[in-house]
């Protein structure tokens, strides 16, 4: 496994780290110490959200705004721990994404030419969770960046949210991509904690059998799959989507 630590300090130029997922959290859960450590490393970092996750659940008590609203704030919030150069944050309708694929195919297209990103993350085919949404964001992306291709443009390096095997359960297990690169932030922990801490409406960590600061301590680690849009225009690992 090749480390994405060591990718990132010797990338040579456009130098513009874009995620790019669903709801509010994602990019703090998938990617915070990426956005973290590609910040040190002189990256401009855009985090791109593309609902207001206003579909989900409120998981503590005290929260009187509508979802959407407290959601919003939320990822303000986190951003400024995780040192986001540019968030960008849409909404496209949560859960809906599927049946919108066209015009949020659209909008990301718009942030491809603005940005010119030299490296995009989203989720892999599984969406991780099988969230309908996450799916989504990785059929989209996907899309766009094969037409692009297949126009003769150049594209960015594409990377999915990946996690070694012992991590996953084993329905997810046989469509996931496995780990190409792995991120050591380090003591970059604590600041992805509190940007954790900070969507506090979905109480993140509540699932964990462990409080989520300690298993952010123990790991200190996060996995990518590096995608090979150029073989053949469809790679072996992406047939299946």
């Amino acid at each position: 496994m090749e480390s994405l630590n060591k990718l990132l300090k010797n990338w040579p130029d456009n130098k513009v780290l874009m995620t790019i997922f669903p709801h509010p959290d994602d990019e703090t859960l998938a990617t915070g110490g990426l956005l973290l450590v590609a910040r040190r490393l002189g990256w401009q970092t855009v985090a791109v959200v593309l609902t207001k996750g206003e579909a989900g659940r409120i998981f503590v008590k005290g929260i009187k705004e509508p979802l959407a609203r407290a959601r919003e704030k939320e990822l303000r919030k986190a951003a400024g721990y995780l040192k986001i150069s540019d968030l960008v944050m849409l909404d496209l309708g949560d859960r809906k994404l599927k049946e919108k694929k066209t015009e949020t195919e659209i909008e990301i297209e718009k942030l491809f030419d603005k940005y010119r990103p030299g490296i995009v993350v989203t989720y892999d085919r599984t969406g991780i969770s099988g969230h309908p949404d996450h799916i989504a964001s990785c059929l989209i992306v996907k899309k766009i960046l094969l037409k692009k291709l297949k126009e003769g443009q150049k594209i960015p390096l594409l990377l999915w949210v990946s996690l070694p095997k012992n991590y996953l359960t084993a329905h997810i297990l046989k469509k996931f991509s496995q780990p190409t690169h792995v991120l050591n932030f380090g003591w970059y922990w604590f600041r992805k904690y509190r940007a954790a801490k900070a969507h506090r409406s979905q109480k993140v960590g509540r699932n964990y059998p462990l409080p989520y600061w300690l298993v952010l301590l123990l790991l200190r680690r996060e996995w990518y799959h590096q995608v090979d849009l150029i073989a053949a225009k469809t790679p072996v690992h992406a047939k299946a989507i």
